[in-house]
């Protein structure tokens, strides 16, 4: 008996359908190069914790929260995985966190020194990472001394999610 794949049962979509398709990913691609949130709508509960969306009608894929949803609710959510090819979208719940912003002077605490002399530092949750040849006044302290020590901080670059900052003060 030969058997027939499940595709030549499936209706083809229309030539509109397949132009909205496409742009919705293009705009899935985009939020996921930028880092930024996108709205879907929960159409059903998978499994604890496990929500199937949908995508401005035409893309669905699988959400993970930790919240209880209702269905038809519309939430904010970042993209995880976006694979056009095997049509998978996975995301998670979005939480609105405070971004640091280039040019910015922020206070952290000193968590890490590292033998190569570079620091990290944390700064409202998130880690800054400190070059050596961005010290500043550190460098007048023994790194052994540095660690725990409160200090003073200017963003210089902000890369996917990975912080680089210069040490301004240092408050012992």
């Amino acid at each position: 008996m030969r058997r027939i794949p499940l595709l030549a049962y499936e209706k083809s979509p229309s030539p509109e359908e397949v132009i909205k398709r496409a742009e919705a990913w293009g705009k899935i691609f985009s939020a996921k190069d930028k880092g930024e949130p996108i709205e879907v709508v929960i159409t059903k509960k998978v499994k604890p914790q496990i929500y199937e969306i949908l995508f401005e009608d035409t893309v669905r894929g699988l959400l993970k929260s930790p919240e209880e949803h209702n269905i038809g609710e519309t939430v904010k959510a970042k993209i995880v995985i976006a694979d056009y090819v095997k049509k998978k979208l996975r995301t998670k719940l979005y939480k609105e966190e405070r971004v640091l912003k280039v040019g910015s002077v922020v206070r952290g605490k000193v968590l890490k020194v590292s033998s190569g002399g570079n620091l990290v530092v944390s700064v409202e949750g998130k880690k800054v990472y400190i070059p050596k040849n961005r010290l500043g006044p550190a460098r007048t302290f023994s790194l052994k001394d540095l660690k725990k020590v409160e200090v003073e901080c200017l963003i210089l670059r902000v890369d996917r999610g990975k912080v680089i900052g210069e040490i301004l003060r240092v408050r012992i």
